[in-house]
């Protein structure tokens, strides 16, 4: 079901009568794998697998738009309040 909802299509039906297939081999063994491969024209060399790349372009434009938006203060560094208020529930 998962390579269903991935590709869009069911694996095990078939493309004519549209009937359910069902598995009559495993193969296991490499060298065999690789010998069937060769002879329809598969390759036998994984794919390369692509590199990493950067963030969105959207993201980067969201990023410098906060950028924008933020005051020219730092939060960060503004003093404590000087009111001193306790949090505490006392019936």
């Amino acid at each position: 079901m998962l390579l269903a909802r991935i590709c869009e299509a069911f694996p095990l039906q078939c493309p004519i009568c549209h009937r359910q297939m069902r598995f009559i081999a495993v193969i296991n063994d490499a060298g065999n794998l690789k010998k069937i491969l060769d002879y329809i024209g598969e390759s036998t060399q994984p794919r390369r697998i692509a590199l990493a790349r950067g963030p969105p372009p959207w993201e980067a434009a969201a990023a410098a738009e906060q950028a924008e938006n933020d005051p020219p203060w730092d939060s960060s560094t503004q003093p404590a309040p000087e009111i001193e208020f306790d949090q505490r529930i006392a019936w």
